[in-house]
């Protein structure tokens, strides 16, 4: 099994293992209804309804000054923290820490992006917070400029990533893995990452021939095995065409 899953469940009392379980499917139920809504329906047509999300998808991320092709994106400026400058990044990535680390120790910049703009910024101090970490900037010092990084995404060029463990992995690495849903079987081949700012989409070829857009969240991706290049996954209804 992946990383994910081992993560999320060794060490847990069955008790515990259960409790999450009923609140997983609470929440499928609520995303179940949510998507049935046209507005996120994985294939809807053009026409009467406006343009299709996956073209909404693609103008965003033609719209982006990096490309996934040459970069991995590991983490987002949420908001600023505290009146020192300080802002709060979430991971977007299992291997953010490792990532980080080697940059810090290179004493190299770290680059943020944000539409067509980008930003390079030492970091000089990084702390853990809740679900993710505070930095220090060297050229942030008010809340108002960290107030400017609002929203701005950290990506690293993949030249540069570091290398990572057997059961770690970049997302763009799962292009070309089968897709299994836990009811209906093999549906497909990921054909593509699509990078958003609330969750990455997957863009799965099904054996029709047909795209489905799949977000790529614990609700809908239940595991990745990198060793057998297979992603598991539990959809609801109206996902497949």
């Amino acid at each position: 099994m992946g990383k994910f899953f081992k993560k999320r469940y060794i060490g847990m009392s069955l008790s515990d293992f259960l409790s999450e379980k009923e609140q997983e499917e609470k929440k499928k139920k609520i995303l179940e209804e949510k998507y049935k809504s046209p507005k996120y329906a994985p294939n809807i047509e053009k026409g009467d309804k406006g343009i299709s999300l996956k073209d909404i998808l693609n103008k965003r991320r033609q719209s982006k000054y990096v490309s996934e092709k040459t970069h991995y994106y590991i983490g987002k400026v949420t908001s600023p923290f505290g009146i020192k400058g300080e802002v709060k990044i979430i991971p977007k990535s299992d291997i953010f820490e490792k990532q980080i680390a080697d940059i810090l120790e290179k004493e190299e910049k770290l680059t943020f992006y944000k539409g067509q703009d980008k930003i390079s910024l030492t970091p000089i101090d990084i702390k853990p917070h809740k679900s993710g970490y505070i930095f220090k900037f060297k050229e942030i010092n008010d809340r108002n400029k960290a107030e400017d990084l609002r929203n701005y995404e950290l990506w690293i060029e993949k030249e540069k990533a570091s290398k990572l463990d057997k059961d770690e992995y970049y997302v763009d690495e799962l292009i070309g893995f089968k897709c299994i849903d836990e009811k209906k079987g093999e549906i497909g081949i990921l054909k593509e990452v699509m990078f958003q700012p609330s969750a990455d989409v997957l863009l799965i070829e099904t054996k029709d021939k047909k795209e489905i857009l799949v977000p790529f969240i614990k609700e809908f991706v239940k595991d990745v095995d990198k060793e057998n290049k297979v992603i598991y996954l539990s959809l609801i209804d109206g996902f497949l065409p």
